[in-house]
């Protein structure tokens, strides 16, 4: 009996490591979530399509990817792709910099040119959480009270400092931005996930301060409210189109 039942959980754990390869094969094999992660990425891929309407950015492409690099100089407005041609899109904080009115032609341009059975992955932000909620939570007092004082030791910029004007920006709420991605195809699959609990200037105060006890701080908390999109200000979209 023990022998048999030996062979039927190895046989078991034969299949579901079979069914795991056979997924890997169909699914990038993680989100990415930096530059280094992006390039990783891309590597299971013959090509990577890059569309900017900037030059600059799709010779950094170029630089990064090199030959697998297909740069097209265009807007995400009307990209100038065939339909339902790639295997996988990524929009990288890109379509919150469009005109408020404008962003749902961005997201079904990218809806557009995804195949059947594709995966659409795009970075975006909540605009309910700009100024994290988790600060005003009596647990995380301690936390923001470091940041105002790491806020506060900070030196001032250099009076002949650059400062850059402020990009504009419109965020759309969740639920919006999930009906926008179903427009196209409205049996996609939509999956949101937290990208980065903080926004940038309640994370880079402390980092510069406090060093690797904030960055350390900041990791566990990211760990805590993994499942919490509600509670993050980055977020991933993830588009699943169902196979024909």
């Amino acid at each position: 009996g023990c022998i048999a039942g030996g062979k039927v959980r190895r046989k078991r754990a034969a299949r579901r490591a079979r069914a795991r390869r056979a997924a890997a094969a169909d699914r990038p094999p993680h989100l990415p979530r930096n530059c280094r992660d992006r390039q990783a990425w891309s590597r299971r891929y013959d090509y990577h399509v890059c569309l900017d309407f900037s030059l600059d950015g799709l010779m950094e492409c170029r630089r990064q990817l090199g030959p697998r690099a297909l740069c097209i100089n265009g807007s995400l407005l009307a990209a100038p792709i065939a339909d339902e041609v790639m295997d996988s899109v990524l929009a990288s904080h890109c379509v919150y910099h469009i005109d408020k009115d404008l962003q749902g032609t961005a997201i079904r341009e990218l809806s557009r040119v995804l195949r059947s059975g594709g995966r659409l992955v795009l970075f975006y932000a909540n605009p309910d959480n700009i100024h994290s909620q988790l600060l005003e939570r009596r647990r995380f007092r301690p936390l923001k009270a470091a940041l105002e004082l790491a806020q506060k030791l900070q030196p001032p910029p250099p009076p002949e400092a650059h400062i850059a004007e402020p990009l504009y920006c419109h965020l759309l709420p969740i639920e919006e931005m999930k009906r926008e991605l179903r427009a196209l195809h409205p049996d996609t699959q939509i999956e949101v996930r937290p990208l980065c609990v903080f926004p940038r200037h309640e994370s880079e105060p402390l980092m510069k301060v406090f060093g690797r006890a904030a960055y350390l701080a900041y990791v566990a908390i990211e760990k805590l409210y993994q499942r919490r999109p509600d509670a993050s200000y980055f977020l991933t979209y993830i588009a699943d189109r169902r196979a024909a």
